[in-house]
Formats: structure tokens, C-alpha cells, sequence
């Protein structure tokens, strides 16, 4: 039997400097602490220590939410303002790998393959290079994923230097 009289304080440090989720290629890192105190009855743990090792679980659960949410990979639909005020439909396909994202935009103009491409976190960018009447163009992609919806920004500079940005969103198919 223990002395009930008593009670033992321990430290107890974990670290882990990256871990991958399933699902993902994003590296997390990770740190937590334990501090407690073990009753003195035999096989308790005090309400505080249950307290931090459930809060630990759910923090973990909240990082392995937010690691598999940020994964931009798949095919995405938006309707955008064309020339002329015509809508046109066009579908973007986008492959993480890590920080480096690969892809492609199909308009009803054909495929066209993105270059220069990142994911950083839940934001993403990418460049789109084009040929227009023997002028060369390069139009910029930059987003933010909020759930199975990329919210843009594309930006392009006309011929005469100015630079023409629009705003649509992509959902995920």
C-alpha cells in the first residue's frame, strides 16, 4: 500500500520534430509537455493529468484535421468573367506533392499546364503561361483553400502595363 500523506510530482517532456499524417505529404511539427501528479492510491492518476493527456489527444486530432484539409490535390470547377463579359467554365487540376504543386487549367480554349506552382499551409499559387496573337503572357494564380473551395485571385498585365486582376472561386469535384 502507498502512504496516502504523500504525493509524487513528475515531469515528462515529449518532442517530435516531424511527423506525417496519413492522407498527407505535409510534415508537422509537433511539441507538448506533461506535467502531473500521480495519486498516492494505487493505479490513480489525478483529475488534472486526465485533463492534460485528453487535451493532448484532441490537439493532435485538431492537427491531423487541419493537415488532411490543407491538401489541394484534385480537380476544381469555376465559372469566370471572359472576354466581353461572357462566362466562361474552365477546370483546374492541381497535384500536391509536398510544398510543389504540378497541374493543369482546361478552358474551352484546350489544356494548358501550370508552372511555378506552391502550397504554403492553405495558400496556394501557380503561373499560367500563354500565347495570344504571337504575344507571350503570363498570368498569375494565388489562393486560399477554405474547405472544398479555393478562393482566387488571378492577375495579369495587359499590353500596355496595366495589371487586371479577377476574383473567383474553384470547387472541388
Amino acid at each position: 500500500m502507498f502512504d496516502n500523506t504523500k504525493r509524487v510530482t513528475f515531469p515528462s517532456v515529449a518532442k517530435v520534430n516531424s511527423c506525417k499524417f496519413p492522407g498527407t505529404d505535409l510534415p508537422i511539427g509537433v511539441t507538448f509537455s506533461l506535467e502531473g501528479t500521480i495519486s498516492p492510491q494505487e493505479g490513480t492518476i489525478s483529475q488534472q493529468m486526465k485533463l492534460r493527456i485528453l487535451s493532448l489527444i484532441a490537439l493532435l486530432g485538431v492537427f491531423s484535421f487541419v493537415a488532411a484539409a490543407a491538401d489541394p490535390s484534385g480537380p476544381y470547377k469555376a465559372e469566370m468573367q471572359g472576354r466581353n463579359g461572357n462566362t466562361q467554365s474552365i477546370t483546374i487540376n492541381l497535384k500536391a506533392d509536398g510544398s510543389n504543386l504540378t497541374g493543369s487549367i482546361t478552358t474551352p480554349r484546350g489544356d494548358n499546364p501550370i508552372s511555378d506552382g506552391k502550397v504554403d499551409g492553405d495558400n496556394v499559387s501557380f503561373s499560367q503561361k500563354m500565347s495570344f496573337n504571337g504575344n507571350d503572357m503570363v498570368i498569375k494564380y494565388k489562393g486560399k483553400i477554405d474547405g472544398d473551395t479555393i478562393k482566387f485571385t488571378r492577375t495579369m498585365t495587359t499590353q500596355d502595363g496595366q495589371e487586371r486582376k479577377t476574383e473567383f472561386a474553384a470547387k472541388k469535384q
